[in-house]
């Protein structure tokens, strides 16, 4: 049977309060290299991350295994409000998003349907059997794969918590219907 064990990467070293979606913020150091620690692997495992650096080098630094780079894995794209305060952002464009954020999306960038549809793409290619595929990816990510997995809706998007360094392991690896179960009632 096949398992997906999801990682997010560790607190980025940013003013509190930063958008930083798809920005390749620094991270803090002394946080990574505790985390990496980590217990052993199982033998036949699959790695894969998020091409920035805040995933892509706890990847590299945790798995005893080469790393596969997917841009699918990257967090939600926040346009014009990347790299913003969230304070900054004028109430009239973060207002609408809020209220809807499934359908629209942050100006010039996308919506939950859209990363819904490339996650979907990701988990759909994975290779099933005896394997253990670990995913080193954000916390926007790592919500919808959670909410896919527990046959949940999108609207319970906010409710998930995802800290910053923590793992989950799906209790099974999800499937077409459970991705268009997220996004039935939109």
């Amino acid at each position: 049977m096949s398992h997906l064990i999801l990682i997010r990467h560790t607190r980025p070293d940013i003013p509190e309060g930063l958008c930083y979606g798809r920005t390749d913020v620094p991270y803090i150091l002394s946080e990574f290299e505790d985390w990496v620690r980590h217990e052993p692997w199982p033998e036949k495992i699959h790695a894969y991350s998020s091409p920035l650096r805040r995933c892509l080098d706890l990847a590299n630094k945790a798995m005893p295994t080469a790393v596969c780079v997917d841009e699918r894995l990257i967090e939600l794209d926040f346009g014009t409000w990347e790299n913003r305060l969230w304070s900054d952002i004028p109430r009239h464009e973060s207002d609408p998003w809020t209220a809807d954020y499934t359908r629209l999306s942050p100006p010039g960038g996308e919506n939950l349907l859209r990363m819904n549809a490339r996650l979907e793409d990701f988990v759909l290619g994975l290779k099933r059997g005896d394997h253990t595929h670990v995913v080193f990816s954000h916390s926007g990510v790592i919500r919808l794969l959670l909410l896919a997995a527990y046959q949940e809706t999108i609207d319970k998007y906010f409710d998930r918590h995802v800290d910053f360094g923590s793992t989950w392991v799906l209790p099974r690896i999800p499937e077409r219907e459970d991705f268009a179960r997220l996004i039935r009632d939109v």
